[in-house]
């Protein structure tokens, strides 16, 4: 995951509203050229469709990069129909289901891209 400075947004009409967003990636390996893998969280309402990872590498890599506003969210992929953990993230709660949600902290950066300590 790799959080980016979300500034002169056009989603957001003031720069209070941009400062509460941050744009987060989000990456996934190991799939098949036809596999539809989808993001999804507490931060979309757990629907899958709305967050679609592209192809990124030949190799199985797929990716997306999203604003999300700041904060902890909990969130899974969605691998042809099978809900699973991020194994590139070790934070990670139980799913109240007998499996783990993977978890992310979207924090304040400072005007370099560092986040704030």
């Amino acid at each position: 995951m790799k959080n980016e400075a979300a500034y002169g947004s056009q989603n957001h009409s003031s720069p209070l509203e941009v400062a509460q967003f941050q744009r987060v990636g989000f990456y996934f390996y190991g799939s098949t050229k036809e596999s539809e893998i989808f993001l999804v969280g507490d931060f979309n309402f757990w629907q899958a469709g709305t967050h679609r990872l592209v192809e990124t590498d030949v190799l199985g890599g797929y990716s997306i990069v999203t604003e999300m506003p700041r904060g902890r969210h909990r969130y899974k992929f969605v691998v042809d129909g099978n809900w699973t953990q991020d194994s590139g993230n070790k934070c990670a709660e139980p799913d109240g289901f007998g499996g783990l949600n993977s978890v992310v902290t979207v924090s304040p950066l400072h005007a370099c891209g560092n986040a704030a300590v």
